[in-house]
This record gives structure tokens, C-alpha cells and sequence, in this order.
């Protein structure tokens, strides 16, 4: 479903450069497993609809992005400082070092 609308997205998968995450506001190019992206935006199939996506480079990033969504809701809210919509890269954080990660960083 993402790859239909990838080429719309702010923060886009590169499927020529092994599928890192790409942010349009910032030309950075993440490529770390843990590094997972948030986004709620406009349908580009119905205009009065909206789609949010998590997702990440494998699951681990993914999971950073559900631990976003469900531990920092309002950070998530407040939109990042390059648009006033959901668009977060957030990285994946061990904190107990017990291999699975536990909380996030915001790094968009």
C-alpha cells in the first residue's frame, strides 16, 4: 500500500538505495534498522480523507514508530518544525539492553 503512494510522501522510502527512508525537509537519508517515520496526511486517492502511516526499514524501526504513536501521542501532535502536519522520524531506543526496543528518540 505504501509503495502506491511513496512518491507522495514527506518522508519516502528510496527503492534504489535499499529502501532507507528519505526526508524531503531535510535531504537526510536514514538508514538504520531501528529508525521508524509517523505520518498523517491528506489521501492522495480522496481529498477528505487521511492516512496514517508507521512503518520502518524492518521491524524494529516499525516498532519505534508504534512506541511513538502510543507513547508520545501529543509530541506527535505538535508536528515537526519543517511542516505543521504529522511527519516524525523517530529512532528506536534499547533502554534496558535487553534487545528489543522500549522507547524512541525524535530525530524529525
Amino acid at each position: 500500500l505504501i509503495d502506491k503512494i511513496n512518491n507522495k510522501l514527506p518522508i519516502y522510502f528510496d527503492a534504489k538505495n535499499e529502501f532507507n527512508m528519505v526526508s524531503t525537509f531535510t535531504k537526510t537519508t536514514y538508514d538504520a534498522d531501528e529508525v521508524g517515520i509517523v505520518i498523517k496526511m491528506q489521501n492522495p486517492f480522496a481529498k477528505d480523507k487521511y492516512v496514517l502511516i508507521i512503518s520502518g526499514k524492518r521491524f524494529k524501526g516499525t516498532r519505534a514508530g508504534i512506541l511513538a504513536v502510543t507513547n508520545y501521542l501529543k509530541k506527535l501532535d505538535e508536528g515537526n518544525k519543517f511542516d505543521s502536519g504529522i511527519a516524525r522520524v523517530v529512532r528506536g531506543i534499547d533502554r534496558d539492553s535487553d534487545g528489543r526496543i522500549d522507547d524512541v528518540e525524535f530525530l524529525e
